[in-house]
């Protein structure tokens, strides 16, 4: 310990010393005076919701605070709303809330979990960057920071194993893969039916067979890359999330 943290610590000894006396002193001088009307005397402030100002025998002014309930888990009574804190309650109560359907508890639980991965994505962005920038070496981490990494890296893990138990990903992944082609075809002008388009996934790749003005057509979707496999060459159409740059592109092929 430096020797300043050390001085502050006496000092504070020290006051926190006499202040326990002029306590202890003070409670001795009004013992006399019996034991307030009202419980939980001098508690709270006035501008909390639900305190009131009462007056004890003595004529003594003080706060009354009401007792907050505890809260434990309760259900997302509406659509949107956010998880409660899940740690101060367990599976039990989770399961057993009647307030909502299981179904709506699971659905609202994902994407919960989808927000709150998305800011840890952002701060460990953030706290890479800084890293990177202000070349922040690994010897500069702490103990305890490198064994967090460890747990951060063994949660991810975990969290992924369970969410591919949840549901078929590759089923997931090439339905929307398909939803998005079908609204990109209709905004450039050709209505074609979501169940006319196949896709099929290769590792990263997406293999799209589509018949468009009874002409088979085929595009590769790759690190959100579409590209319209011509007769003759490969076009680039763009990335799949700017879609109206897509959308000019095959307005002008199509």
């Amino acid at each position: 310990m430096q020797q300043n943290d050390l001085n502050e610590a006496k000092k504070f000894v020290k006051k926190f010393s006499k202040l326990k006396k002029k306590i202890k002193k003070e409670g001795t001088d009004s013992s006399a005076a019996g034991a307030y009307a009202t419980p939980k005397a001098f508690t709270g402030n006035s501008d909390d919701e639900g305190s009131n100002k009462a007056t004890g025998a003595n004529g003594t002014s003080y706060i009354v605070k009401p007792k907050k309930e505890k809260r434990f888990f309760v259900g997302y009574k509406n659509q949107g709303t956010s998880l409660p804190n899940l740690s101060e309650t367990n599976y039990k109560q989770f399961k057993e809330d009647a307030s909502t359907p299981d179904h709506r508890k699971v659905n609202q639980a994902i994407l919960e979990i989808n927000r709150k991965i998305s800011e840890i994505n952002k701060i460990l962005e953030h706290a890479t960057k800084l890293k990177n920038e202000s070349q922040v070496g690994d010897n500069k981490l702490w103990k305890r920071t490198n064994e967090a990494l460890l747990k951060i890296y063994k949660r991810l893990s975990e969290a992924t194993k369970r969410t591919k138990s949840i549901a078929n990903l590759k089923e997931i992944e090439s339905n929307s893969v398909k939803d998005k082609m079908g609204k990109l075809l209709m905004a450039a002008g050709l209505n074609i039916p979501i169940e006319d388009i196949d896709v099929i996934k290769r590792g990263n790749l997406h293999n799209i067979d589509v018949t468009i003005n009874g002409e088979p057509c085929a595009f590769d979707l790759e690190n959100d890359t579409l590209v319209y496999q011509a007769y003759d060459k490969d076009v680039e159409l763009g990335n799949i999330n700017r879609e109206q740059d897509i959308v000019n592109n095959l307005k002008k092929i199509f």
